[in-house]
C-alpha cells in the first residue's frame, strides 16, 4: 500500500512539469493564435486543416503502439528501441509517398486544388516524427517531465517565431502555418536527440517486435481510429461547406477545450503511466479517476459559464470582428469538451491497467456516431449542426464508459454525481449574480469586459469555497491535497 501512495504522490509531483508545461504551451499557443488570427484569414486555418487531414491518419499509424507497449511493460526494454525505430522510420517514407501521388485526389475532394503543392509535400509531417529517438519513452517511463517539458517548449517557441515571422515577412497566407508546423516537428525531434544522443540503429527485428504486439495491436487500432475521431466532422464540413467555414469549425473545436488542456496532458502523459503500475489496486484506480474528475469539473463549468455568458464580447476582443462567426460553434463545444476529458481520462485508465480493447471498442462506436451525427447535423444546420452532432455523440460516449467503469473497478456513479453538483452549484450562483453585467457586454470597453469576466470569477471561488469545506470529498479536498504535495507537505490520504 505504501508503494502505491509514493506512486500517487510521485505522479502530482511530476504533475508540476506538465501543468507547467501546458499553462506556457498555453500562453505561447494562443499569443501566437491572436497575432495570426489578425494576420491570416478563417479561410486558411481551414487549408491547414484539410492539409493535415491526411497527415493525421499516417502520424496515428507511424505511432505504432509499440512505444505505449514499451512503457505498459515492467521489464527493461533496451532491446526493443532499435527495431521499433526503425519500423517507425520504414512506414513513415511509405506514408510519404502515399500521400505525394494521393496529393490531386485529396486537392479535388475538398477543392482545395490552389494548395496542392502544400498537400503534396504534406508528407514530411509524417517524415520528421518518425525520426524520434524512441529512447523518448524512457522520459515518460520514469517521469522524466522536466525534460518533457524543454522538449514542448522548444517545439512551440520554434512553430510561433517561424509562423510569425513567415506571415509578417513573407506571405500571410496558409505557407505561415504550414511551415510553422514543419518548424514545431523538427524542433521535438532535435530536442530529444538532445537528450539521447546516440543514434538508433537501423535494425529490423521481426522476433522482437512480435513480443510487443498483442498489446500494441489494441494502441495501434486506437490511434487509428482516435483520427478518424479527431477528423470525421472535419471532413464532412470541409466537403460539404468551405474551406472558411472549415477554419471557424476547426478552430472552435479547438478553442472550446484550452481550459481543459491541461487535465488532458496531465492525464494522458501521467495518469497512463501512474495506472500502469497500480494495476491490479481498483481502490486506487477509482481514487485517480475520481481526483482527476474534479478537476475537469473545475476548468470544464469555468469555460462553459464564461463561453455562454459572455463568448461574442470576448472573440471581437482578442480575434476581431472577423472571426464572430466562431461563436455558436465554440458555445456548443464547450459541452463537447467537458464530456472528451472525462473521457480521456477514462481511456488512459483503461490503457494503462491493460485494458486498450475496451478503448478501441468505444471508440468505434464513437466513429459511427460521430459520422453520422455530424452529417446529418449539416444537413440539417451547416457548422452549428455538426458541432451538435458530435457533441451528442461525445455524451453518448461518456454513459457508455461510465457504465464500463461501474463495471470493471465498480465506479461509485452517486459520488461522482455529488462531485459534479460541488462545482456546478457555485458557478450557478456565481452567473446568477453576474447575469446583469453579462447581459450587457457589448456596451462595455475591452478593459471593463476583462474586469467583469475577472469579478465573476472571485465570486465563483469564495462560493466554491465556502461550499466544499463542509465536504470530506471533491474539488476542494482534490485541490488541497495537490497543493500539499505539490508543497512536499506531508498529506493525509485523500478520501474518496
Amino acid at each position: 500500500m505504501v508503494q502505491e501512495e509514493g506512486i500517487l504522490k510521485k505522479t502530482v509531483r511530476s504533475s508540476r512539469w506538465v501543468i507547467l508545461s501546458n499553462i506556457t504551451g498555453k500562453f505561447i499557443g494562443i499569443g501566437s493564435f491572436l497575432i495570426l488570427a489578425r494576420l491570416l484569414s478563417p479561410e486558411a486555418y481551414g487549408l491547414i486543416a484539410i492539409i493535415l487531414m491526411m497527415v493525421g491518419v499516417f502520424n496515428q499509424m507511424v505511432v505504432s503502439g509499440f512505444e505505449t507497449a514499451i512503457i505498459q511493460r515492467k521489464e527493461n526494454p533496451e532491446r526493443y528501441l532499435n527495431a521499433v525505430w526503425t519500423f517507425n522510420v520504414i512506414k513513415g517514407l511509405i506514408f510519404f509517398a502515399v500521400l505525394y501521388f494521393a496529393a490531386p485526389l485529396v486537392a479535388s475532394f475538398f477543392h482545395a486544388e490552389h494548395v496542392i503543392g502544400y498537400i503534396r509535400w504534406s508528407g514530411i509531417f509524417v517524415v520528421i516524427p518518425s525520426l524520434t529517438n524512441t529512447r523518448e519513452s524512457f522520459l515518460f517511463r520514469d517521469f522524466k517531465f522536466h525534460k518533457i517539458y524543454l522538449r514542448d517548449l522548444s517545439s512551440q517557441l520554434s512553430y510561433v517565431v517561424v509562423g510569425v515571422l513567415y506571415a509578417i515577412l513573407i506571405k500571410p497566407d496558409v505557407g505561415a502555418l504550414f511551415f510553422a508546423n514543419i518548424a514545431k516537428y523538427l524542433a521535438q525531434v532535435i530536442a530529444v536527440y538532445c537528450f539521447f544522443p546516440s543514434i538508433p540503429k537501423f535494425t529490423l527485428n521481426i522476433e522482437v517486435l512480435k513480443e510487443l504486439f498483442p498489446y500494441s495491436k489494441w494502441i495501434t487500432a486506437q490511434n487509428f481510429a482516435n483520427y478518424l475521431l479527431s477528423v470525421v466532422d472535419n471532413l464532412f464540413v470541409g466537403r460539404l461547406l468551405s474551406p472558411e467555414i472549415l477554419g471557424y469549425y476547426s478552430r472552435a473545436r479547438n478553442l472550446s477545450g484550452e481550459a481543459l488542456s491541461i487535465i488532458g496532458s496531465v492525464s494522458k502523459r501521467l495518469s497512463f503511466v501512474a495506472f500502469s503500475k497500480v494495476q491490479e489496486e481498483s481502490e486506487k484506480i477509482r481514487q485517480g479517476f475520481m481526483m482527476i474528475s474534479d478537476l475537469i469539473f473545475f476548468l470544464g463549468f469555468s469555460n462553459i459559464f464564461i463561453i455562454w455568458l459572455g463568448g461574442e464580447r470576448i472573440v471581437e476582443v482578442f480575434l476581431g470582428a472577423k472571426w464572430l462567426g466562431i461563436v455558436p460553434a465554440l458555445k456548443i463545444f464547450t459541452f463537447f469538451a467537458l464530456a472528451q476529458a472525462i473521457i480521456n481520462v477514462a481511456y488512459s485508465l483503461f490503457d494503462g491497467a491493460g485494458k486498450p480493447s475496451i478503448n478501441f471498442k468505444t471508440k468505434v462506436m464513437g466513429l459511427f456516431l460521430y459520422g453520422s451525427l455530424a452529417y446529418f447535423g449539416i444537413k440539417y444546420k451547416s457548422m452549428v449542426g455538426a458541432a451538435m452532432g458530435i457533441t451528442l455523440s461525445n455524451f453518448i460516449i461518456l454513459i457508455y464508459v461510465l457504465y464500463k467503469l461501474k463495471k470493471v473497478y465498480s465506479l461509485k456513479i452517486m459520488d461522482m454525481v455529488s462531485r459534479f453538483m460541488l462545482v456546478f452549484v457555485p458557478f450557478v450562483l456565481a452567473a446568477v449574480i453576474f447575469s446583469p453585467l453579462f447581459f450587457q457586454l457589448k456596451f462595455f470597453s475591452s478593459v471593463m469586459v476583462l474586469t467583469i469576466i475577472f469579478g465573476y470569477y472571485l465570486v465563483f471561488l469564495l462560493i466554491f469555497y465556502m461550499v466544499g469545506k463542509r465536504y470530506q470529498h471533491g474539488c476542494l479536498t482534490t485541490i488541497s491535497y495537490m497543493v500539499a504535495t505539490l508543497k512536499f507537505k506531508k498529506v493525509e490520504k485523500v478520501q474518496q
